[in-house]
């Protein structure tokens, strides 16, 4: 241990010994307080960053089933289907399909 860490950790307890119970019991609260409110932070960033993860995939799905449909219904017009089976085998729109035709 450094000097200096040996330093704060005499003063610390130095401190800490001269308090009266009632000072110790208000000084251990109060940490306390602050040891559950950096846990409750923890976990509240834990949870954002799942939800974060969960949300970003769920949009890489609905995005690469866009792509998709978009893909069956360029092969179908280039065989020339007609557009409602485009429509119906693609499921798309029938304003998504004119945005495809351009």
């Amino acid at each position: 241990m450094s000097k200096i860490r040996e330093s704060k950790a005499a003063f610390y307890f130095a401190q800490k010994a001269s308090y009266s119970k009632e000072e110790l019991a208000e000084y251990d609260g109060y940490w306390d307080l602050i040891s559950i409110e950096k846990t409750i932070k923890a976990d509240t960033e834990q949870k954002g960053k799942s939800e974060g993860l969960i949300e970003g995939e769920q949009i890489g799905i609905e995005k690469g089933e866009q792509k998709t449909k978009r893909e069956i219904a360029l092969e179908m017009l280039r065989d020339v289907a007609p557009d409602q089976s485009i429509i119906k085998y693609a499921k798309i729109t029938q304003i998504e399909l004119n945005d495809i035709k351009g």
